[in-house]
């Protein structure tokens, strides 16, 4: 291995100042191969983020990339990845804290195949709070991508915390902002092109919305999105109908779920105190999907992208408590 070639590029991107990424450079620090590290730091300035003089020491070598204000943490990300210089290139959220082997892991993961795209392993962060468990097997862990995962060549991936061979994604380095955005289609994209995606044991310790508020907010702009996409080109007759059974879904959702990820699997002790709090997110998911067959997205692809900027905003005092101890 040429010493001058970090092995991994990790993009981070700061919204504000370095609070909101302290924790997860904190565990970019202790990977077992921090020297192999590249880190990119995408902020709105360097004297916004007012990083202390220290805090990137022990890493192969650090970019800060002043980006001015950011808007779309996504489409933010696009700056590190062009800036990258490993043959591997990992995004990893403000509120992803890796495990000490998640880097060391990515890469044996590349090595093992002809792998474009690697995706990691999602625990729980706050696993405390049940409506934080709802969020997280709502979102990433009917895919398998929640651990304890299988670990092998896979069809999809989450577009968060997931990495790409360096010369793979700078190839679409055209229009790559609007790509990173969720529901961008991007990663169909790839597979319609040939490229294949692994989902590796390389975990990452993800932060789950918990208070009430903010998970029915979050779940209903998801809803109201998906029956949006999924209603264009509809007839007003079938959006009607689809509006008017819209209420049916929280229950068939339920009971499926429920068969899926807990009957007989390995979060089925959780099934008792995580039932209803999932029941509350497809409660609002099903609303979310009513009025986006009445009325299309509106804002939720805005109200979604907020969701990634000041995370502890969404989640309780004990689990704030909880991350910090």
């Amino acid at each position: 291995m040429d010493s001058a070639i970090p092995s991994l590029s990790v993009v981070v991107v700061a919204t504000s100042d370095y609070a909101l990424v302290r924790r997860t450079v904190e565990h970019l620090r202790a990977q077992t191969i921090q020297d192999q590290i590249e880190v990119l730091l995408v902020c709105e300035s360097e004297a916004t983020l007012g990083a202390p003089s220290d805090v990137l020491d022990g890493f192969h070598n650090t970019q800060l990339i002043e980006h001015g204000p950011i808007e779309n943490v996504d489409r933010a990300q696009a700056p590190g990845i062009r800036a990258a210089t490993a043959d591997v290139v990992a995004l990893v959220e403000d509120h992803a804290y890796p495990a000490p082997t998640w880097a060391e892991d990515l890469l044996a993961a590349y090595a093992s195949g002809p792998w474009s795209v690697v995706g990691s392993s999602i625990a729980n962060a706050n696993p405390r709070s049940a409506l934080s468990w709802a969020n997280l097997l709502i979102g990433y862990g009917t895919m398998g991508w929640v651990d304890p995962i299988r670990q092998g060549e896979i069809d999809a991936l989450p577009n968060h915390n997931v990495s790409y061979r360096r010369e793979v994604i700078q190839a679409y380095d055209d229009g790559l902002e609007d790509k990173l955005v969720r529901e961008s289609g991007f990663h169909s994209e790839l597979v319609e092109a040939g490229h294949r995606f692994y989902l590796s044991p390389a975990r990452v310790y993800h932060v789950n919305p918990s208070r009430a508020a903010s998970v029915w907010a979050l779940r209903f702009a998801a809803g109201r999105l998906y029956g949006a996409q999924r209603a264009e080109g509809w007839s007003p007759v079938k959006r009607l109908a689809y509006t008017a059974g819209s209420p049916l879904i929280p229950l068939v959702r339920l009971r499926r779920f429920k068969q899926d990820m807990f009957d007989g699997g390995p979060h089925g002790s959780l099934w008792p105190r995580v039932g209803p709090a999932t029941l509350f997110g497809f409660l609002a998911d099903a609303a979310g999907q009513a009025a986006g067959y009445a009325a299309g997205e509106g804002d939720s692809p805005e109200k979604l992208a907020a969701f990634e900027f000041y995370r502890m905003r969404h989640v309780t005092d004990q689990d704030k408590a909880d991350m910090l101890a």
